[in-house]
């Protein structure tokens, strides 16, 4: 008779597409050529998801982090195709080794950017992040930024009465070939970050599963 009293057991969660991902799942690569090196074959924690308002709606993004400690973002894509584009922050030196800085001023003035990157000076890892060229395709945008996952609750109209939230400008950059970007994030703070993008099909993905 005691078992009437028996709670239900929570069905144990299904991973089909990594939309579906949160804090504390994992995610493996498949070993491909077309992912950078430290990618290939790795599996990796996701260790947070925050989330994007852009002009166009919402975006998730993934943080998530190697076993070696390393962190790098991603969000999904699509056009005609699904995409994960995959998101490298690099430092100010990094940049000044990469770009000519008078090609990059330009990204900040009156017209688009044109810029070539010179990749000698680089560690050969971070040279399968970066395009040999770049032309700016976005301009001073704005976007919000939450630390948080909206996907489920959606963001307010009034963003100013989110306290999660922050307004950035952006600027973005596509590569030859395709498959490359550059973002550029400006804060409220003046703040910039930089980020090293590429877009790789979803097939890359070896399995997802849930933590625990």
């Amino acid at each position: 008779m005691f078992g009437l009293f028996k709670g239900k057991k929570t069905p144990p969660r299904e991973l089909t597409h990594p939309k579906q991902l949160l804090p504390g799942d994992l995610l493996s690569f498949k070993p491909r050529s077309i992912l950078p090196p430290e990618l290939q074959g790795q599996t990796v924690t996701i260790k947070n998801v925050q989330s994007y308002q852009y002009s166009e709606g919402l975006a998730p993004e993934f943080e998530a982090r190697l076993p070696s400690g390393d962190t790098f973002h991603f969000m999904l894509e699509e056009e005609g195709d699904e995409y994960l584009v995959l998101s490298k922050e690099i430092s100010r030196e990094q940049v000044e080794q990469l770009f000519d800085m008078d090609q990059f001023a330009e990204l900040f003035g009156d017209n688009f950017a044109q810029l070539n990157t010179h990749t000698g000076n680089i560690d050969e890892a971070l040279c399968a992040w970066v395009a040999p060229h770049y032309t700016q395709a976005i301009k001073n945008a704005t976007a919000y930024f939450y630390k948080a996952d909206k996907r489920a609750s959606g963001v307010s109209d009034y963003v100013e009465a989110d306290d999660n939230s922050e307004e950035l400008r952006y600027h973005e950059c596509e590569g030859a070939p395709d498959d490359f970007s550059l973002n550029i994030e400006i804060w409220e703070d003046g703040t910039t970050n930089v980020f090293l993008q590429k877009s790789v099909p979803l097939n890359v993905i070896e399995e997802i599963w849930p933590n625990g």
